[in-house]
Parts: structure tokens; sequence; C-alpha cells
């Protein structure tokens, strides 16, 4: 039997059940970051088996519970293989790395607005309501690949406290959907630094020169740094790690910087979280939350701007400096450059 690797922070997860002789009469279960993955770890042991049972490799959601109930009475083999790991893609100029890249390590891949340009293998085309129509994808959209609208992302925003604590832009609206409704083990992004260059013979965006959407006066943007600290405490809460694959000099997100090479590993990933539990403040983190829910700003429509005039700018600019306080070592050790802002 394989050793049975279990998570006990797990609530529901994706597994591939496959059934199979071989393996002693028992069930097969495979937790794996994309299902590419599980039938390149299943033909590695056997060519046969892959080739001929191909059709039965399924993906179930299954709980905790569920996972030790089987294993004890049922007789189950189980194999991890690895994190859970979403990619997010921005429309930075640093986001066309994603073309030369093998996306089967990711369990899915989620763009932002113009960003399903750079791939036709992305899973998720997040947008918001003023998204134009005329910029969406030409080709036929595969029955597999989602658009995500605000019917989807807000009431996920809203579990997390909502537009106007998490930030109205969609890089982070982005990564509350990703955390809540796809519950990874990872959280990657790529081209979501919100550094607008204004050199001479530079294009801000991928596609050219295009809106500094972040940079707007909008008071949930008063500060992205803070923006960024939230919600990566949020996804640490959740047993999640984010970080930024950018290569970029400067970012206004305070996610530590890693490498497609890295956050594949389950031993980085580990090391990651443990390193943070050491640099962030839990004393200013709660409270930030109790600040939060003392206001008890929440408009569950997501349209926070129909009714701006009922939220004090100066304090959830206090919030914003919670935040930053929880996690002010690694605002320390964070390279930041407002100059471009």
């Amino acid at each position: 039997m394989v050793d049975c690797v279990l998570d006990h922070h797990e609530t529901f997860s994706s597994w591939f059940l496959y059934f199979y002789p071989p393996f002693e009469g028992n069930l097969l279960l495979i937790k794996s970051p994309s299902t590419a993955i599980a039938k390149k770890w299943l033909y590695s042991i056997n060519q046969d088996l892959l080739i001929k049972n191909l059709s039965k490799l399924i993906s179930i959601k299954i709980c905790h519970k569920t996972l030790l109930w089987l294993n004890k009475y049922i007789g189950v083999v189980i194999m991890n293989l690895g994190p859970k790991i979403v990619l997010i893609v921005g429309s930075a100029p640093d986001a066309t790395r994603i073309s030369s890249w093998d996306l089967s390590h990711f369990a899915s891949c989620v763009v932002i607005n113009n960003a399903w340009r750079l791939t036709r293998h992305w899973d998720y085309l997040i947008f918001p309501e003023d998204f134009p129509v005329s910029n969406f994808p030409s080709y036929p959209i595969q029955v597999e690949k989602q658009l995500i609208t605000a019917c989807e992302f807000v009431p996920e925003q809203n579990k997390f406290g909502g537009f106007i604590y998490a930030g109205g832009t969609m890089a982070f609206t982005a990564g509350y959907w990703a955390l809540g409704s796809l519950k990874p083990d990872v959280i990657a992004y790529l081209g979501c630094d919100m550094v607008y260059t204004q050199e001479e013979g530079k294009s801000s965006h991928f596609y050219g020169n295009g809106s500094a959407d972040p940079l707007r006066q909008d008071i949930t943007l008063q500060s992205l740094e803070a923006k960024s600290v939230r919600l990566m405490i949020h996804a640490q809460l959740q047993n999640c790690a984010i970080v930024n694959l950018s290569k970029l000099p400067h970012s206004r997100l305070l996610f530590p910087r890693a490498s497609t090479s890295q956050i594949i590993s389950k031993a980085f990933i580990k090391e990651l979280l443990e390193k943070h539990i050491n640099e962030i403040d839990p004393e200013k983190i709660k409270i930030a939350f109790q600040a939060e829910k003392k206001l008890s700003y929440m408009v569950s429509s997501g349209r926070y701007w129909e009714s701006i005039d009922e939220f004090d700018k100066d304090k959830l600019k206090q919030i914003d400096s919670y935040w930053l306080e929880s996690a002010a070592q690694l605002t320390r050790n964070t390279p930041n450059d407002l100059s471009y802002a």
C-alpha cells in the first residue's frame, strides 16, 4: 500500500478516483494538482494501465473524514502528488512569460480581463461588469473553460469581508475568488504588479498602453500594499500560500517572490507558510479584523461606489495601516518603488 498522506486542514478537495485491479483489489485515490500530472504518474508506473483504462480516471470532491473512512473500511490506496496551485495572470508586460511555460503543473489558470490573449490553456476568465464585449475571446470557448462574472466573484469576496476592505480591483478580486472557490494550496500571481511605467518607448500592458485601474482615486485602494497583505493573511488562515512569480524589479504586491520550480515543491510551500507565521504579528491582525468588524462596511451587491458617501476614507486608511503593521517584517524585506505610480 502507498503511504496515506492526508491534510487535516482540508474540507472538500478535488481527488482523482481510479478503479484498477493491480492495486491489490483496492481503489486508488490520487490527490494531484491537475489531471495531467495524475495521468503522467499513472503512466510512469504502468503504461498499459493508462492506455487501456484512461476513461476510468475521474475527478471527485471528497472530505477528510470520508477519506479516513474509505481508508479504514474499504481499502483505498492514497497518493498525494503535490500542492494544488492556481495561477492568476494579469496584463503587465512580464505576463508574456506564460507563453513558454508548461502549465500542466497548475491545477487551474485564471486569466484576468485581456490576459486570455497570452495563452489558450486558461481555465477561468474573470472580468468586471464593465469589461467590453469586444475584448472577449474571438475563438469558440471550450466547454471546460468558465467565464467568471460578478455573479460568481461577488459572493466569494463577500465571504472575506467584501470589496471595501479587500480592494476594488480585479487582481485582488481574482485572488479572493480563487481562494474561496478553488481552495488551492498555492496562489501564484504573474503580471499583476500594478506598476505602470511612464518611460518613453515602454508599454504599460503586454498589449500596449492601457488604463492603470488600481491607481484610480478610490477609497478602497488607498494602499495596494496593505490590500496585498490582507489577502495574503486571509490565504494563510486557509493554509494557502501566495507568491509572486514576477521578475520585474518593483511590485505593489508584498507577496514573496518565487519561481515556478519552487512552488511545485511541498517542502518549499510548507517552509514558506511556517516563515510567514514567524513574520506576521497575530495581535496586529486581530486589531485589523476587529476594526473592520466595528465599522461593518458591507455592500452585498459589490457596487460600493453607489453609496460611497457612507464610508469614512480616514478610517479605512487606518485599517490599511493595521494590515501593514501586521506584516512589518515582510514590508521591510520586500523591495517597493512607488515612483512609477
